[in-house]
């Protein structure tokens, strides 16, 4: 089941969790946003997917800037 997560989650994310590029995230709906590079990640059944956003160059085999 997808859907808007609890505010227990909303706070952890807010206080304990980044996203990959060290911004931070905000909790939009049923995912979390990163307020630095925009990237988006759901979460499912409660749960903040990290995985189901590749990096930006992950399709080019480079690294970032």
């Amino acid at each position: 089941m997808t859907g808007p997560p609890n505010p227990a989650l909303a706070e952890a994310i807010a206080e304990l969790l980044a996203c990959p590029c060290g911004g931070a995230l905000v909790l939009e709906g049923a995912s979390a946003a990163c307020t630095a590079c925009a990237r988006r990640f759901p979460v499912r059944d409660g749960v903040l997917d990290f995985l189901d956003d590749p990096a930006p160059d992950a399709a080019s085999g480079r690294e970032g800037p």
